[in-house]
């Protein structure tokens, strides 16, 4: 009977499992929160853009006398 390799022994004890997981699980949260990020930095800027946009139109109207 021969020795198995150490890659043998963690796919029948599930050690390279966890590991596995745990990597995944990272990359996972760093999609999520690279995400998160994107989308509140440029969706954040869009908005006070267009909120800015629309003070200096609201200013504008009271400006102008009828």
């Amino acid at each position: 009977m021969r020795e198995l390799s150490k890659v043998e022994i963690e796919q029948i004890s599930g050690a390279g499992v966890w590991d596995d997981l745990g990597r995944n699980a990272g990359t996972v949260f760093r999609w999520f929160t690279d995400g998160l990020t994107l989308l509140f930095s440029n969706g954040l800027s869009s908005l006070f853009t267009a909120a800015s946009k629309v003070i200096a139109a609201n200013r504008a109207n009271a400006n102008t006398k009828y």
